[in-house]
């Protein structure tokens, strides 16, 4: 499954980078996010708590960020098990732009499921990955604007 897509934060990329990183910002932000540990060397543990279609869902993982480029871009690579729910595996890279009125975050993700996960579909799995996505964006926005 792919997802590709772009959001401008109303900041500068110096504020959105640090926000990025920033485990407490990624509480608020990121939809059923439970819990998360670590830093941008060693990665970061979560555990994400949310109901896929008609399966409820704890699912802990790891996500380790590669070719950072500090205030301009990296990759998340994520690896995740939520028991016999199935399992998940994504690569996401992320790039900011300085523009006009803040920054323009871009970005390309792909992910691939396994387990009673992947049988529910493409068809259900793409809509609800790309509503978390806007989500975690709108949450990010107005976190980092104060609002």
């Amino acid at each position: 499954m792919e997802l590709s897509g772009d959001h401008l934060i109303a900041a500068t990329p110096e504020v959105v980078w640090a926000r990025l990183l920033d485990p407490v910002t990624l509480m608020l932000c990121v939809p059923g996010l439970a819990e998360v540990s670590g830093d941008m060397a060693t990665g970061y543990n979560a555990v994400i708590k949310r109901r896929i279609g008609p399966l409820p869902l704890t699912i802990r993982g790891v996500l380790h960020l590669v070719d950072v480029v500090p205030g301009v871009s990296y990759t998340i690579l994520t690896q995740g098990s939520g028991g016999l729910a199935g399992s998940a595996a994504g690569r996401a890279d992320v790039r900011m732009l300085a523009v006009s009125g803040g920054t323009l975050l871009i970005y390309r993700a792909s992910a691939n499921v396994g387990g009673r996960l992947a049988k529910l579909g493409e068809g259900i799995l793409r809509p609800l990955a790309q509503s978390a996505m806007d989500r975690f964006f709108d949450r990010f926005a107005a976190v980092v604007t104060g609002q």
